[in-house]
């Protein structure tokens, strides 16, 4: 039992990973090719990648860091104990910056990629954000419970 509890751990931090490098890699994979090859000629080309582009990972790689960061063993519920209602609300917005990471990547895809010549970079961004989203759940419901410790 205690092997199969191991190895799923191993492996959702493995697959978390895996999301999440990945999400970073498509993001740079793209600013590398912006750079060498798509620049277009109709439009400024600083106009296509701008901070902008990047602020959807960014947030949702602090939205990663904060909402696991706290274990689930700290919010379990105990007759003497109770939870904290700081834990709680910490929590909350933990998975609201999570959340707020994804929405704004779809956010700036259609505002300001849609209908462009340059309409991949956009999509590329909403793939970083869902990579780095899906990472942040699936470390931090993909481990058991017993497994996680209090902190890093």
């Amino acid at each position: 039992m205690g092997s199969a509890i191991a190895r799923r751990s191993k492996l959702s931090s493995y697959a978390a990973g895996l999301l999440f490098g990945a999400g970073w890699w498509l993001l740079i994979d793209i600013l590398i090719y912006f750079n060498n090859v798509g620049k277009p000629k109709d439009k400024d080309p600083e106009e296509a990648i701008t901070f902008l582009t990047f602020l959807p990972g960014i947030i949702g790689t602090v939205g990663f860091f904060l909402v696991n960061f706290l274990s689930r063993n700290s919010l379990a519920f105990t007759e003497e104990t109770g939870i904290a209602a700081g834990k709680s609300l910490y929590i909350i917005i933990a998975f609201a910056v999570t959340f707020a990471g994804l929405i704004s990547g779809f956010w700036i895809l259609f505002a300001k990629y849609t209908g462009e010549r340059y309409c991949k970079y956009g999509v590329f961004m909403v793939m970083q954000s869902l990579c780095i989203f899906l990472s942040t759940f699936v470390f931090r419901f993909g481990r058991p419970i017993t497994t996680e410790s209090a902190s890093f």
